[in-house]
Order: structure tokens, then sequence, then C-alpha cells
């Protein structure tokens, strides 16, 4: 009975995973539809402008780095608390690293819901794309394009304002 159990919950969660990751991917597919009557190429408007710079021209089919970063760090992080999961339902595990390894997964996924919710602020700040990194130092930002001055204070103000991370603690990096 108690391996079903254990059986049943990696399937769960390996459901909740995949179900994650392609809303995900969905999202991020859905950001990058042309807006009728617009001429490929040209700059698509948005709600919160922030400038008429490289971050905002329409995506390239060839660049698929956002999507494949965030696939291979869902892969990563599946894998991770899998492992996890397993040493907190060993028999011979200790009553401290099972309390260990289930406040390590509590927090995986809680760093994984704050990273889509700045990157989900920030395509809706006007950035066609963006990958955020939550580290134990600080936080990278991915962003397309050049990083210029307003795109970093953009950047570090939303990053501020919602993980409470001060400017010295982000790192921004632009993906041409």
């Amino acid at each position: 009975m108690a391996r079903f159990i254990v059986v049943s919950r990696r399937i769960m969660l390996g459901i909740l995973i995949m179900l994650f990751t392609a809303g995900i991917f969905i999202a991020a597919c859905g950001n990058h539809r042309a807006v009728r009557g617009q001429k490929a190429g040209s700059v698509i408007q948005t709600l919160y402008p922030v400038s008429v710079s490289s971050h905002l021209q329409p995506p390239s089919d060839t660049d698929e780095f956002f999507v494949d970063y965030r696939i291979d760090r869902e892969v990563k992080r599946s894998r991770q608390i899998e492992l996890l999961q397993e040493i907190a339902v060993t028999a011979t595990t200790s009553d401290s690293i099972r309390t260990q390894a289930q406040e390590k997964v509590i927090n995986l996924v809680s760093q994984t819901e704050k990273e889509a919710m700045v990157e989900n602020l920030l395509r809706a700040k006007g950035f066609r794309d963006a990958v955020v990194a939550i580290e134990d130092q600080g936080v990278t930002v991915i962003v397309p394009g050049k990083v210029t001055p307003e795109v970093t204070a953009t950047v570090t103000a939303l990053v501020y304002h919602s993980l409470g991370m001060a400017q010295e603690q982000v790192m921004i990096l632009g993906r041409e």
C-alpha cells in the first residue's frame, strides 16, 4: 500500500510539473503572435511602453533560447524534486533529513513560482520575452536585445518590487 502511495505521488508530481512546463511554453508562444494588419518586422505597441529598442522587435523564429532555457530549467528542477522526494520517503532517512528534503522541495516550488511571476511581469512591461533565475546570491535576468540604462532601471525596479532584491543583487544580461 505504501509503495502505491509513493508511486502515485510521483506520478501526480510528474503530471503537475509537465502541466506547469506546458503552461510556461504556451504562455511564451502565445506572446509571440503577430498583430493583425502589421507588417513583419514592425514594432508591436504595448500598453506599457518601455522604449522602442531591440527588445520590442518581433521575435525571431530561429531564436528559441528563452523557451529552451525554461524547458531545461524545468527538467533539472523536476529531477531535483524527484531525488528529494525519494530521500524523504526512504525508510532509513532520519526525521531531520526528511524535514530538510521536504523544505527544499517547498523552496524549489516557491522559487519556480517567483521566477514565472517576474517573467510574466517583464512581458507585461513590454519585453518580448525574459528569463529569470533566482539564486542564493541574487537574481539573474536575461532579456532580448541590448541592456540600456533604461532597461536596467525597469528590470531592477520590477525585481525590487516583486522580490525585494536590491539593485546590487540583480544581474541583467542581454540576448542578441
